[in-house]
């Protein structure tokens, strides 16, 4: 997600009309802990990094601008790495891989903007294999990460809204591959509690994450400091608010959800301003909140075990971090 800095005053509304749901419930904070990177190695020729994510036991970090596009790791870093796939509109290759690494059972997709399509890599013995293209039918180019929900996929629309008369006022799409049919979820809430002129299309921005049984998705508004969790027929199930108070006080300007690290089955990870990240259930519930002691980019996370990544990219040399986790 790109940094967006808003210099508006935050406020608090706890009780507020939902997107068809009921009342907001206020989601409750437990203490923060600190917690201690380690650094784990430089990584001397990463050059122009914009993605990273735990896959079946590999870090990936995509890379813009380069022949070889994907840099693996085996977990756990011992150090070693290669470079694969090469970039390009020839078999088993990509052009333009768009908002990131997606992991999946046995390897990651990536969303290639360059001809529309989402491209799905598996690891077999150390090596990287393209498996499945799919064809998306975009009929404009999605504005935030693509996720599989059931035999489809969902993004972000609420960017749409200033070009599109038939999809305003919904925030997010259904897109059938097979037949290319769009579905508008969500009805954009009608939200004044913490921001502005809550209409706004820039405060509108959040980033999704898909429970992987597909049964449920989450929406993390960034600016609103809200979380909608959603069936995956695209009825609210949870609307939740976070309390600001205690949250980010130590902050000069407005704090938000900045990305989802990684889910699964049982938890979303989310950052949380530049060096909080918090592990939220399926029903709202924060379960934990981590401050690091550095801030990183690029976070994941190896649900595997428990581990934090990211990469520090202010040194003359990008160095790697890790930190355990315990629950």
């Amino acid at each position: 997600m790109k940094k967006i800095l808003l210099f508006l005053v935050p406020v608090v509304v706890f009780m507020l009309s939902s997107c068809g749901g009921d009342s907001i419930k206020v989601i409750r904070v437990p203490e923060a802990e600190n917690v201690q990177l380690s650094l784990e190695g430089e990584i001397s020729d990463l050059l122009a990094p914009r993605a990273m994510s735990v896959a079946d036991g590999h870090l990936i970090v995509y890379e813009d601008k380069v022949e070889h596009p994907f840099l693996i790791f085996d977990l756990p870093f011992d150090g070693k790495y290669y470079r694969t796939t090469s970039r390009g509109r020839g078999p088993g290759e990509v052009i333009n891989p768009y908002h990131g690494v997606v992991p999946t059972k046995d390897g990651f997709q990536i969303l290639d903007s360059g001809d529309g399509t989402m491209k799905r890599f598996v690891f077999e013995r150390d090596t990287l294999s393209m498996a499945e293209v799919v064809d998306i039918p975009f009929k404009i180019s999605p504005t935030g990460m693509v996720l599989p929900l059931g035999e489809g996929f969902i993004y972000n629309s609420s960017l749409y809204r200033e070009f599109s008369k038939e999809w305003a006022g919904f925030d997010y799409h259904y897109i059938d591959p097979k037949t290319g049919d769009i579905t508008l979820m969500c009805q954009t809430p009608e939200w004044k509690d913490n921001v502005e002129e809550s209409s706004n299309v820039i405060l509108r921005t959040s980033t999704p994450a898909v429970r992987p049984d597909g049964s449920k998705f989450a929406v993390l508004y960034a600016f609103h400091n809200r979380i909608i969790i959603f069936d995956a027929g695209g009825n609210v199930l949870e609307e939740l608010s976070l309390p600001l108070e205690g949250v980010n006080d130590k902050f000069d300007s407005p704090v938000f959800y900045r990305r989802v690290v990684a889910f699964n089955d049982d938890w979303i990870v989310a950052q949380y301003g530049v060096d909080e990240y918090h592990f939220l259930d399926w029903n709202g519930k924060m379960r934990k909140r981590v401050v690091m002691d550095r801030e990183l980019v690029y976070p994941s996370f190896d649900f595997d075990t428990n581990t934090f990544y990211g990469l520090d990219l202010e040194e003359e040399v990008p160095k790697l971090y890790s930190a355990g986790i315990k629950f």
